[in-house]
């Protein structure tokens, strides 16, 4: 039985220095915008969230309340888990958390930072570099769907398939 995974880049930020730390950051009008836009696609593709891990910053906080409001799913933040362990956290983290998370209903939504985002798309989805992603295959507010078929040990470059993605500017 296969099962969808979404990993997602929080949208973009602001970065006038208003707050006081990095974590702090939140999103700028073009990220909210973004952010609602991601939520719209969700919902069209049929790839609607039924949970979310996420990051515990200001920004990625933001996101994921946005990408309901993008979708007129205003219970979508009553279904994340805020994790502090994913702030600016590397890819093998990232899959940590997604494979502890086993029983959580799919789809399932992970919002993070990078590099951990994209070093986590590029390991189980390697074929996207040799189709041309590289060039920057995780701006912000970037997504990539993926099927995964269920295996105890969690996702692994044999068992995910690269399914569709999206970026801001293309939801323009």
């Amino acid at each position: 039985m296969a099962s969808v995974l979404l990993l997602m880049r929080h949208a973009k930020s602001d970065w006038s220095g208003a707050q006081d730390s990095d974590f702090d950051r939140p999103l700028n009008r073009r990220g909210i915008r973004a952010a609602r836009n991601v939520g719209c696609w969700l919902r069209e593709n049929d790839f609607q969230p039924a949970a979310v891990l996420s990051s515990s910053s200001v920004r990625t906080r933001q996101t994921v309340d946005h990408l309901g409001l993008g979708c007129d799913d205003p219970a979508l933040p009553n279904r994340t888990r805020w994790l502090d362990a994913l702030y600016l956290a590397d890819s093998g983290t990232v899959l940590s958390a997604i494979t502890a998370a086993h029983s959580m209903s799919t789809p399932l939504l992970v919002v993070g930072h990078n590099p951990g985002m994209e070093d986590l798309v590029t390991y189980l989805a390697p074929e996207l570099l040799k189709r041309g992603e590289y060039r920057k295959l995780m701006p912000t507010g970037a997504i990539y769907v993926l099927e995964m078929m269920k295996n105890r040990g969690g996702p692994t470059p044999s068992t995910v398939r690269f399914l569709s993605h999206t970026r801001p500017r293309q939801l323009e």
